[in-house]
């Protein structure tokens, strides 16, 4: 067997085994810092590929969480103001109840037909509340938004006569994990010109003009604006709670695929540091040997 003094078969494979254990080291050491284990389409390009599509729809769930979240407030907001509507037409009915009363005198009446004006007010107020300047109701029908949308209904009154109306609503879209439309929610706009038509048809400031039929309707209606708001208001929390349970399993794919184990690099990252050290060693051994040899030969 010939011996050479122009290369070192023996320290070139124990810096090639250093620099592998140095370039592995490296690549834990960023997952950890990281905690991510695809940093680079080198690493795994079909993984990193899936990842980001996985990050890019949960990133849009997200978005329509937020909008729903903001429907809910909407109809929240919405039934508040109906509930304040509701009490309103609870007092008008009572005081039409009193002022029927034989006992009472003219200025009696009068004195309930002020109080009556003054909810008239109220109600009217209620009806233009405004949610970041989207109406909540429909009050003035040349006023509205082109963001409201209307569609002709019909409504059976008591004595069975049809009338005619217009339901208003704003569409708010959602989307499937494909980031296709799915499915489209509509959320009402209530029209107060037809729940307030009973009692419009009477222009009049006496309370006494308005029958106990025409108040009773009109609770009746409005009650019905706030069943609608209820089935609403449950279907965008199913909605949000569907979402939700969505993006927490298209978080959970996500993390099967780009996290890193923290025990499995954490492990490598001690092995390799042994590999370093060893073939550190063993590089400077290997020199060391072959030129003590080399003197030792030629003397």
């Amino acid at each position: 067997m010939s011996f050479v003094v122009n290369s070192n078969q023996a320290a070139t494979k124990a810096n090639l085994s250093l620099v592998h254990a140095q370039t592995r080291l490296g690549s834990a050491m960023n997952k950890l810092s990281s905690g991510t284990k695809i940093l680079s389409g080198a690493d795994d390009s079909g993984g990193l590929a899936v990842g980001m599509k996985l990050e890019s729809t949960n990133n849009l769930n997200q978005s329509v969480i937020e909008n729903l979240q903001n429907a809910l407030s909407y109809l929240q907001l919405q039934d508040e103001a109906m509930d304040k509507m509701s009490e309103i037409v609870d007092r008008v009915g009572q005081l039409r109840v009193l002022a029927s009363d034989i006992t009472k005198n003219d200025s009696d009446i009068l004195n309930y037909s002020k109080e009556f004006l003054e909810l008239q007010g109220k109600m009217d107020n209620a009806a233009e509340t405004k949610l970041n300047g989207v109406d909540l109701f429909v009050f003035q029908q040349q006023s509205l938004s082109s963001k409201i949308k209307s569609v002709p209904a019909t409504h059976t009154n008591e004595d069975g006569s049809i009338e005619n109306y217009l339901k208003y609503s704003l569409n708010l879209e959602t989307e499937d994990i494909s980031g296709t439309v799915d499915t489209s929610i509509n959320v009402s706009v209530v029209n107060m010109l037809f729940i307030l038509t009973p009692t419009t048809t009477v222009i009049d400031e006496k309370l006494t003009s308005y029958s106990q039929s025409m108040i009773d309707e009109t609770a009746k209606r409005l009650l019905s604006a706030r069943a609608d708001n209820g089935a609403q208001q449950k279907r965008i929390q199913l909605e949000i709670e569907n979402l939700r349970s969505e993006s927490s399993d298209l978080e959970l794919a996500k993390s099967r695929i780009m996290d890193a184990d923290i025990a499995r690099e954490s492990t490598t990252t001690i092995k390799e540091k042994v590999i370093m050290e060893a073939s550190s060693s063993m590089f400077t051994q290997a020199n060391k040997l072959q030129t003590e040899t080399a003197l030792k030969l030629m003397t």
